[in-house]
């Protein structure tokens, strides 16, 4: 069976009124257009043959039933946002019957084996994966699929081409997302490309299989770059806050004033940024609610008031270091009264919390 059909409906036939299709499973295909009659052993656990009909001939097929004396019912879908070329037929959509007769009054459609395709063909690859949203002439849909047809993306550098079919497209950058394909091999991925690279008009070099692999292995190395950023951003946004550049001033001036017999406050003060940076990151872990409304929960107001009176004091503190040490950064290297820059830190500081972009955070 090809690889890419998109299968709609099944059914079992017992051969009743057509024991040619005794012991089989009846499958209608959209994109294959068809009608797959599947054989089946004795015990059913393993099919003997498969037969195609009405392949490009009705459209698209949706669904399948039989009825009590085996005849069989198919449903049409070609009136749908995307028909196929040439679709829909007149009449469409409708419901064909399919029944055993003494003579044929029309054209006799034959069977056909599956043909077996090199899967590394280019226009099978196209035909499997992308001629459903580009269409076969690549032509696609207008405001939804683009055309492939003449596209300067198309033609452009391989560099730029090769990263779109591998990592798709979002729906927030084109008129419909585009899957990413990057489960194609190497060969798989080349051959495609260079189809629609020199098709429908396009006329632009062919895409090989080491230009793939090269973008791969850039993708990659990119991507483990990415993920250890990714990795490292909360402890460098938990370390700048914990030693930003008015921790640094303030240990700064520690050390000038009294050398190293202040050490021990530095030290001290890392061990419980620690243990309260681990603490308070294993309570948001552990609850939705917040510290205070936990320890409301379980000891109540008073307690709640009395630890959120103390943790008030205590980010006060915090913030008091952040902006003398920030103030006497800036009076040193320009010169002007500490106090000054101090107090207007504060008012800034203190005015950032009535902007809505900070209490929504």
């Amino acid at each position: 069976m090809d690889t890419l059909i998109a299968p709609a409906g099944i059914t079992y036939h017992n051969g009743k009124g057509i024991p040619e299709w005794a012991n089989s499973l009846l499958l209608t295909t959209l994109k294959g257009k068809s009608l797959r009659v599947i054989k089946l052993s004795d015990d059913g656990r393993s099919t003997k043959g498969e037969e195609i009909l009405f392949e490009k001939y009705y459209g698209r097929l949706r669904d399948v039933c039989t009825d009590k004396d085996g005849a069989v019912y198919l449903a049409t879908s070609n009136q749908d946002w995307n028909p196929s070329p040439g679709f829909p037929l007149p009449g469409d959509d409708k419901i064909l019957k399919i029944s055993k007769a003494d003579q044929a009054t029309h054209k006799v459609l034959k069977a056909k084996e599956p043909a077996i395709e090199n899967l590394v063909s280019g226009k099978t690859i196209y035909q499997q994966y992308c001629a459903s949203c580009h269409k076969e002439d690549g032509k696609g849909v207008l405001g939804t699929f683009p055309a492939l047809a003449g596209s300067a993306k198309v033609k452009a550098n391989p560099e730029t081409l090769i990263p779109i079919l591998l990592n798709g497209i979002s729906s927030e950058q084109a008129g419909a997302a585009m899957p990413a394909f990057n489960f194609l091999s190497n060969e798989e991925a080349a051959a495609v490309l260079t189809y629609i690279r020199q098709n429908w008009g396009n006329k632009a070099s062919a895409i090989t299989p080491s230009q793939i692999k090269k973008t791969v292995d850039q993708m990659a190395n990119s991507n483990k770059l990415i993920s250890l950023l990714k990795g490292l951003g909360p402890g460098i946004i938990t370390a700048a806050l914990v030693f930003g550049p008015s921790k640094m001033t303030i240990t700064s001036r520690l050390g000038a004033d009294f050398g190293y017999s202040m050490l021990w406050i530095v030290v001290v003060a890392i061990f419980f940024m620690l243990a309260f940076t681990n603490m308070g990151a294993r309570i948001g872990l552990s609850s939705n609610e917040s510290l205070l409304m936990q320890i409301r929960l379980k000891w109540g107001k008073g307690a709640a008031v009395a630890i959120g009176l103390g943790v008030f004091l205590v980010t006060t503190s915090f913030q008091a270091g952040n902006s003398i040490g920030v103030g006497i950064a800036i009076a040193e290297a320009s010169g002007t009264p500490v106090w000054l820059w101090v107090v207007l830190f504060n008012i800034v500081g203190i005015a950032l919390l009535f902007l809505g972009v900070f209490t929504k955070c």
